[in-house]
């Protein structure tokens, strides 16, 4: 009797053991028993992948720091980032135009076009103190620039080349694929001209999507040429170079301030550049000096 007494309680703790869930699976058990999760769903962790898979969909960008100024043109000027501003065009008899871009949509500017990204005033101050930056863009041209040709500069009113400043030099005549890059920029003593000669020419560029970086690394006095998500070449000065930006007046895509009314008139061959006649896409200023795996992220961004 009291072997039958103390049987039937333990049958009835197993059930009331079982009854709460934590028995041990049966390996066997078709179809799988399945243990409840903590995430409030009742086991169904369907909402948790749904997350983890719209994080995903901004692939490598989650590798990539925080910047000032992002330009998508998905048919639009609109700006992301840390600063704030308002993007238009220059010419403003030519309605502006899009069109395929490297990712999504990208803007065409014509010949006397300019795209004018204009800070605020809070703004203004913060690319004032810039130590280190990285221009990046997406770039597609025809090769048919004669003289040279403005990418991205930030301006600056008393200087017709501007604060800081990111372009094609003329000579591509005999070779319209050709592309040789320059750049310039406002130090704390004066101004600092990057020009490698055949060190920052990149053949095979004409009618066709590429990405084209330059960084500057204040702490280093490094200036780097990207393409493609790869150095092109670099320069280290021996005598240290600190930015000295100053009179900021905008920032230009596709002219040099001279051009636009945001620099001084006083160079001629500034004054009478020509004007970019190819698409931008995918624009960023970042207000550091990236890095190798950060620079191949950002590439890598238009295969995903």
């Amino acid at each position: 009797m009291r072997t039958t007494k103390y049987l039937f309680f333990l049958l009835m703790t197993i059930g009331m053991l079982c009854g709460t869930q934590s028995c041990k699976q049966d390996l066997g058990q078709d179809p799988p028993f399945n243990y409840p999760t903590d995430d409030g769903n009742g086991g169904n962790d369907e909402n948790e992948d749904d997350e983890d898979d719209e994080d995903d969909e901004g692939g490598s960008s989650s590798q990539l720091p925080s910047y000032l100024y992002y330009l998508g043109f998905e048919d639009n000027f609109d700006i992301e980032g840390s600063l704030a501003g308002t993007a238009d065009v220059y010419d403003k008899d030519a309605a502006p135009e899009f069109g395929a871009g490297a990712i999504g949509q990208a803007y065409q500017n014509t010949d006397g076009q300019a795209l004018i990204l204009t800070p605020d005033a809070e703004s203004l101050a913060e690319l004032e103190k810039l130590s280190s930056f990285t221009m990046a863009m997406w770039i597609k041209f025809d090769g048919s620039n004669t003289m040279s040709t403005g990418l991205f500069n930030i301006g600056n009113s008393a200087d017709p080349v501007g604060n800081a400043a990111f372009f094609l030099n003329n000579g591509n005549t005999q070779d319209p694929g050709s592309f040789y890059f320059k750049s310039y920029f406002n130090n704390t003593t004066g101004t600092t001209w990057f020009d490698l000669g055949g060190d920052t020419t990149i053949t095979g560029m004409a009618d066709s999507w590429q990405h084209v970086a330059l960084s500057f690394d204040g702490a280093t006095s490094t200036m780097t040429l990207w393409h493609n998500g790869t150095v092109k070449t670099s320069y280290t000065w021996d005598n240290p170079q600190a930015l000295g930006f100053k009179n900021l007046t905008g920032i230009v895509l596709g002219a040099f301030p001279a051009q636009v009314g945001l620099g001084a008139t006083n160079e001629d061959w500034t004054v009478n550049a020509d004007f970019y006649t190819g698409m931008f896409d995918e624009v960023y200023l970042f207000d550091k000096a990236l890095s190798a795996d950060e620079m191949a992220a950002l590439y890598n961004l238009a295969a995903e």
